[in-house]
């Protein structure tokens, strides 16, 4: 029951530290500042033609374009944007609004917190089992 408990935990490990590839690969981070709209990969590199909608304060659509190959597109500065959308029609999307502030969670924490869940349920569940 024990050799279970470690294979049973390995493989945990191994898929909890595989994890963050997988998770976080599809995050976009989207900025509005001034009459710019700017967009990147959780892992670097830009968006490039990725479409962009900007949206009034009732949520109508006022404009759209793409992005430029730094990943910014810039739209006329008389228009109200209270929203802005990125799509790159892969999975990969992110709104910003100009009052936004950006919340990074730290990831490393998240993933060993999961992993430590994990590794509590099994034990306890396997402590369980013996005692019956």
């Amino acid at each position: 029951m024990k050799r279970n408990f470690k294979m049973i935990t390995l493989l945990a490990l191994v898929l909890i530290l595989a994890m963050p590839t997988l998770v976080f690969a599809h995050g976009m981070h989207v900025h509005l500042e001034g009459n710019t709209v700017s967009a990147e990969y959780d892992g670097g590199g830009f968006p490039e033609n990725a479409e962009v909608k900007l949206f009034d304060k009732d949520d109508n659509e006022i404009g759209s374009g793409n992005l430029d190959s730094e990943g910014n597109y810039t739209f006329d500065s008389s228009l109200k944007v209270a929203k802005a959308s990125v799509s790159d029609g892969m999975g990969h999307k992110g709104t910003a609004t100009p009052d936004a502030k950006e919340i990074n969670i730290p990831k490393v924490p998240v993933v060993i917190g999961v992993f430590v869940v994990i590794v509590g349920i099994f034990y306890f569940s396997n402590k369980k089992k013996k005692a019956a």
